[in-house]
């Protein structure tokens, strides 16, 4: 009995963990983080959800005539022809570092490629 009790217990403090740390302080950390340095964010991302709720919202608004649901998110967040070169995303509680300027990424891809092999968020960029 003692030990189901232990394990329940164990079991409650993970699941808090999860959900406290990594899901609303960590997310806050990386907004308060790229926002001291000066990097506009789509907006004050909610606990837990981040900005999905005004990205569902703009999938909403979406016709045949709209173009792709992400550049539509990021003209409703920022308006339209005044899209940052740097700005972070917080659909994900990692939060999105986008890049829309050719200028930045082609110096990401050639001058400082060598740092795209070791971290782990870049090896997915396609």
């Amino acid at each position: 009995m003692i030990v189901l009790d232990l394990v329940m217990l164990f079991s409650a403090a993970a699941f808090l963990y999860f959900i406290v740390w990594k899901r609303i302080i960590k997310m806050y950390y990386v907004y308060w983080f790229y926002r001291r340095q000066g990097i506009p964010c789509v907006g004050f991302p909610l606990p837990v959800i981040g900005n999905m709720l005004t990205f569902l919202k703009v999938r909403r608004m979406q016709n045949h005539y709209s173009k792709t649901p992400l550049e539509d998110y990021f003209t409703y967040a920022f308006g339209p022809g005044k899209l940052p070169p740097v700005f972070l995303d917080m659909r994900d509680p990692r939060g999105i570092l986008v890049v829309t300027d050719p200028k930045y990424m082609e110096d990401l891809y050639i001058f400082k490629n060598k740092f795209f092999d070791k971290a782990d968020k870049e090896r997915r960029t396609y």
